[in-house]
């Protein structure tokens, strides 16, 4: 076909004589011609982001130190939220692991571990890291062994010895995100870094693929935290792809619970030249110590002192089982110091016979009790102004997290948490009605003005009803023709045409019954029905991608330094949505114009020749734009943001989403504007207030709302906002949910991982889960809830197996 149209268009022109004037012909030829040497080169043209040069020596320093810069930064403030230097770090010993039905460690002489070695926590194991070329460790141990807050005081650490230029820069990652069976290990470490360092993607400053350089050369150590949180199956498919997609050489750290890793190993075996490290149990008097000089001075000393001659007097009893573990220490801190709660009380055989039902207790309790205390401090500080509320909303969010199965709060998933917006489909669907509504004036008085109304008298009430169900459905089909696919063009494409032909089956049901014209007319209105939703919609698409909630917010800025780097890129985006607009609304404006239906059926190829210059000012418009989406988000966060976090993932997703909003409803018209304004052969250019009149209210009041709903649905925003509202109204979740998190992690509930949070151990959260029961009451007959300074009951004391798919606590 491509060679044919060119044949025909060059054959025309050498024919032409020169003396006489250009025939309509010679018009045609030329434009079928150009149209389709373009069309042909559009899948040479749209590639993808093509990487110009690489990352040089000096980007690659700025690069690491800007890493270095931002992770010291986060943790530095993740550190005093979670309390780890105050006073001290609890002394934790980790030792090698040895023996046991699985051999969970490597060949010594792989690993560089010296038999019997012993690490004082985090700095220690970062000297050994700092001077040795054996960099691999896994940290295994029980729940609240210490294990995630050693690996915290690891990074500092080892941030700290980075004068030396062998020294890596550590990074903290979760493994809840990484799914083997769609991505290997490298390009899943590579995306982490961009998703929580979007820093790392000014190519400007730092090069095409600064983060993926890192990883090859090995200048960073990525820490992955949480692999026993995950699904057993799907914990052994991340082990193995770690076994057998990572270079042994690189450096690595994991952190496990003991019997999941053994699990792991005994089907993927030994991570390679990886030292596998246990911990030894805190020693009560060192807990009790801590405890202690946290505590106010004075009258509280003795009460400390009394649990210290108990804990020594008894090391098996509950208490001193609790205070053999960091987590347990914190649990303790939060419960009893700088409150009125006398630390004796937790020495109570009869309320707390065991370990598991003390440790309960402590976690059932640690939201009110740190809600109490920051309310006591400062009334107006604290949001919602009430424990018992913050309480109910942290208990719906980790009971929300249980049923998906996952450890991550993050914002652009909370749409999960509904079962009204769990399925895009509805959100998109309130959405494209909540446009339709907006738009039906417009639309009631465009039917009721149309020319098949208004000249041949046909019924205008069918045919609102059939529009009003194109329109409908328009957004809702586009959002589940858009799953699993890309932002390329020809998807882009092959969406906006799938989801117009239940339109133009209505649109053609409508002229065989109601319209009485020639045989094809059906068959010409549904052709044209599908033409005209292509050219509202395609736009739409090409600039802000297919309308499906992405993986990741969405995030970017403008700047002109380092342009060419961009540059190519650009411009083949530029060409493949120039070539592709431009020939739909070619095709569009040739059906309109030159297609009769009314009696015989026949086209005018002279005619379609008038449009052809608008048809490209409108390609090149929309290709302008589109060039300028990708210019913006292709450049990434720009350096001295610091790392992501969810407030500003959210606002640059937030910023995009309006500015996709204006967009949208832009684009929708970009070609009846064009075409009415440019003067053709078929057409003369209205009055100028006329038209800027007829254009404002098509944008107001017609299809522009529809193609803002279009766009915006590309963006993260749009879900999460109006879940958020539907949880607020049933009183699930406060109205400033960002707010609320956010204090949430300032008192130290909730601990934060790049744009995500957690809860400041799995199981608080999977305490928080479980369904809440009277708290039985003391033994000398006192109220529970007057038993400590939250003003709640806490959780049960007695024997109750956990939920499915949790670790008992």
């Amino acid at each position: 076909m491509v060679a044919a149209a060119v044949a025909w268009g060059g054959s025309t022109l050498l024919l032409q004589k020169p003396d006489k004037s250009v025939s309509p012909e010679v018009y045609v030829a030329v434009i079928a011609t150009v149209v389709a040497v373009v069309t042909a080169g559009i899948p040479w043209t749209w590639q993808g982001p093509q990487v110009i040069g690489g990352t040089d020596d000096g980007q690659r320093a700025d690069a690491e130190q800007v890493l270095s810069d931002a992770v010291r930064e986060q943790w530095s403030r993740e550190v005093v939220f979670r309390q780890l230097f105050d006073p001290w770090p609890v002394t934790v010993v980790w030792t090698p692991v040895g023996g046991g039905a699985v051999e969970l460690t490597d060949h010594a002489e792989l690993t560089g571990m010296r038999p019997g070695v012993r690490f004082s926590g985090g700095q220690e194991l970062a000297e050994f890291w700092a001077g040795s070329a054996r960099r691999r460790t896994v940290l295994v141990g029980d729940a609240g062994s210490g294990k995630t807050s050693c690996a915290v005081l690891f990074t500092l650490a080892l941030l700290d010895m980075r004068q030396s230029p062998e020294v890596p820069v550590p990074v903290i990652l979760t493994a809840s995100s990484f799914r083997p069976e769609r991505e290997s290990a490298e390009r899943w470490l590579r995306r982490q870094l961009l998703a929580t360092y979007p820093v790392l993607g000014d190519r400007e400053r730092f090069g095409p693929d600064a983060a993926g350089d890192l990883l090859a050369r090995h200048r960073v150590a990525p820490v992955i935290d949480g692999l026993d949180e995950l699904e057993p199956e799907r914990r052994t498919r991340v082990l193995c792809s770690l076994v057998q997609g990572l270079d042994p050489r690189a450096p690595l750290m994991l952190t496990c619970r003991s019997r999941e890793y053994a699990e792991a190993v005994a089907q993927c075996g030994v991570l390679p030249r990886a030292a596998v490290l246990a911990p030894s149990p805190v020693a009560p008097a060192e807990a009790v110590r801590s405890l202690a000089l946290c505590d106010q001075p004075g009258r509280r000393q003795v009460a400390w002192r009394g649990v210290a001659q108990e804990v020594a007097a008894r090391p098996d009893g509950p208490l001193a089982s609790v205070l053999a573990t960091p987590l347990g220490v914190s649990l303790v801190r939060a419960h009893c110091v700088e409150g009125t709660v006398d630390p004796r009380e937790l020495l109570d055989r009869h309320r707390f016979p065991d370990r598991r039902t003390l440790q309960r207790h402590l976690l059932g309790t640690l939201v009110p009790a740190l809600y109490a205390r920051a309310v006591a401090r400062d009334p107006q500080g604290v949001y919602g102004g009430s424990p018992e509320r913050a309480d109910r909303w942290l208990r719906f969010l980790a009971g929300a997290m249980a049923r998906q199965g996952t450890r991550d709060l993050a914002w652009w998933k909370l749409h999960d948490t509904s079962r009204a917006t769990r399925a895009a489909w509805g959100v998109a669907a309130f959405v494209g009605a909540l446009a339709v509504a907006v738009a039906l004036p417009g639309l009631l008085d465009s039917v009721k003005s149309s020319p098949t109304v208004r000249l041949y008298g046909d019924p205008w009430v069918p045919l609102l009803v059939v529009k009003l169900l194109s329109l409908l459905l328009i957004v809702p089909s586009l959002l589940l023709l858009a799953r699993r696919r890309t932002g390329r063009v020809r998807d882009a494409v092959a969406v906006v045409t799938l989801a117009s032909i239940v339109p133009a089956v209505l649109i053609a049901v409508y002229s065989l019954v109601y319209v009485h014209n020639s045989v094809g007319g059906p068959l010409l209105s549904a052709f044209l029905t599908v033409a005209v939703f292509v050219t509202q919609f395609l736009p739409v698409l090409m600039v802000a991608g297919v309308p499906s909630s992405p993986r990741q917010p969405r995030r970017g800025h403008f700047s002109t330094r380092a342009w060419h780097a961009r540059l190519g890129s650009c411009a083949r985006r530029f060409a493949a949505v120039t070539a592709v607009v431009g020939a739909a609304s070619l095709t569009v404006e040739s059906i309109m114009f030159c297609l009769q239906s009314r009696g015989r059926l026949q086209f005018q190829p002279v005619c379609a020749a008038g449009n052809a210059d608008a048809a490209l000012v409108v390609g090149a418009i929309v290709g302008a734009m589109a060039a300028a989406a990708y210019w913006y988000e292709s450049t990434g966060v720009p350096a001295g943001r610091g790392p992501s976090t969810p407030r500003s993932s959210l606002r640059h997703d937030r910023r995009l989403a309006f500015a996709f909003v204006a967009a949208g409803a832009v684009l929708t018209l970009v070609d009846t504007a064009v075409t009415e304004v440019m003067p053709s052969a078929n057409s003369s250019p209205p009055p100028l207030g006329q038209f800027a009149l007829l254009l404002l209210q098509d944008l107001v009041v017609n299809v522009g709302p529809l193609g803002a709903a279009v766009a915006v649905m590309s963006t993260c925003w749009p879900y999460y906002t109006l879940t958020r509202l539907r949880h607020a109204l049933a009183g699930h979740l406060p109205w400033r949910l960002q707010a609320c998190l956010a204090e949430a992690h300032r008192l130290g509930v909730l601990r934060q991982v790049g744009a995500v949070y957690q809860f400041r151990h799995a199981l608080l959260q999977d305490e928080l889960a479980r369904p809440q029961l009277p708290t039985p009451r003391p033994r000398d007959g006192r109220d529970p809830t007057c038993a400590s300074a939250t003003g709640t009951g806490g959780q049960p004391d007695g024997q109750r197996a956990s939920p499915p798919g949790h670790a008992p606590s």
